[in-house]
């Protein structure tokens, strides 16, 4: 019996951690895009923080089962490593599963991927987490020989306890924010910054250039399309390129069938453009003639010769009138449809990418 309230003080104990952690990590972005329409947010919130308050609580009970200060910080330095790769793929590999969760069709597709500079920032968060959670391992015999002793003959806890504990927690609260510094924070800025611009711009007559200049935000990047605005909308994030000044791609769906590719400068507006040329306007030429058209810059793609010829073998089923629909985008992986007017061919596209989009794979599917 005695162990086994050990051990379910220990699972509690690492989940309360994990759960510090997590509020610092996601709190200041709930905050920030509380009503900013981003897909695929929520579920990457939930299931990052079910990863991470699951390892901290295994960590937990395992560490007060060994009963060893050395091996309690083996055991914390390990759940720090797996939480530190968690983190690193927040934006990646958890944010893919979140949209794949949206639209099976999707599943299996490399909707977000990683790059060696993404990699090298989730290690720099990744030290932060390792250090903090390691010393929390070393301390948790102390720590939690302090609480127990606030825990009554009813196993509730004292309130001089949860003062304790949460004072315990504030360390790891502030590698939260340290974190998501580094990780999220320079991602979701982006979301918001463009959010703002297109309901500033959809509701002001006003000179953009002069409201910008005032506001901080290049409120001009949308003036092209200002008079396409109205309506619900929704934002993605489509691609993400870290560098000394991050560029990151934000897709804006409309209801209205207005589609737009948003570009970002850090956290800065520099323009957007309508996304469907290259799916509406090129994607039903390079069906009809193997071919892009020559007189629309803004149509183009990237293929394959092999695909190519893929193409070009099924051009005489279509004909000049084909039927092309989007039928969803996910991230920066578009899948479009292409039927011919008699009903008797379809086939089905996965494009992925923005700058530059890439025509990545074709099948026949049933009509």
């Amino acid at each position: 019996m005695k162990q086994t309230f050990r051990t379910h003080l220990g699972l509690w104990y690492g989940a309360t951690i994990g759960l510090g952690l997590s509020v610092g990590l996601w709190l200041p972005e709930v905050i920030r895009l509380w009503a900013v329409p981003l897909a695929h947010f929520y579920p990457t919130l939930i299931i990052g923080v079910l990863l991470i308050v699951a390892i901290t609580a295994l960590a937990g009970a395992i560490s007060e089962r060994l009963s060893h200060a050395g091996f309690s910080v083996l055991v914390w330095f390990i759940g720090a490593l797996t939480i530190a790769v968690v983190i690193s793929g927040l934006l990646y590999p958890v944010q893919t599963v979140s949209a794949w969760l949206v639209d099976q069709r999707f599943w299996g597709q490399p909707i977000y991927e990683p790059s060696s500079a993404s990699r090298l920032r989730g290690g720099l968060a990744g030290f932060f987490v390792v250090l903090a959670l390691s010393a929390y391992g070393l301390l948790q015999e102390n720590r939690l020989s302090g609480l127990r002793a606030e825990i009554d003959d009813r196993f509730w806890m004292t309130g001089r306890g949860w003062f304790l504990l949460v004072l315990g927690l504030l360390p790891i609260l502030g590698v939260g924010l340290i974190v998501d510094e580094i990780v999220l924070k320079p991602v979701y800025t982006t979301a918001n910054s463009t959010d703002q611009a297109i309901r500033v711009v959809r509701s002001t007559q006003g000179d953009l250039l002069e409201l910008g200049q005032a506001d901080g935000i290049n409120y001009s990047g949308l003036k092209g399309e200002r008079d396409r605005l109205s309506g619900r909308y929704s934002l993605q994030i489509g691609q993400i390129e870290w560098g000394p000044i991050n560029t990151v791609h934000i897709v804006v769906q409309f209801e209205s069938g207005v589609w737009l590719f948003c570009h970002l400068r850090g956290d800065n507006l520099s323009h957007c453009n309508d996304a469907s040329p290259p799916y509406l306007v090129g994607f039903p030429a390079f069906v009809r003639t193997g071919a892009l058209p020559e007189d629309c810059t803004g149509c183009r793609f990237r293929s394959t010769a092999e695909q190519q010829a893929w193409i070009e073998a099924r051009t005489a089923a279509y004909g000049e009138d084909i039927e092309i629909t989007k039928q969803n985008q996910l991230g920066d992986v578009v899948l479009m449809q292409a039927r011919a007017s008699d009903g008797n061919a379809q086939i089905s596209c996965f494009f992925k990418g923005i700058t530059p989009i890439v025509l990545e794979n074709c099948w026949d599917s049933e009509p």
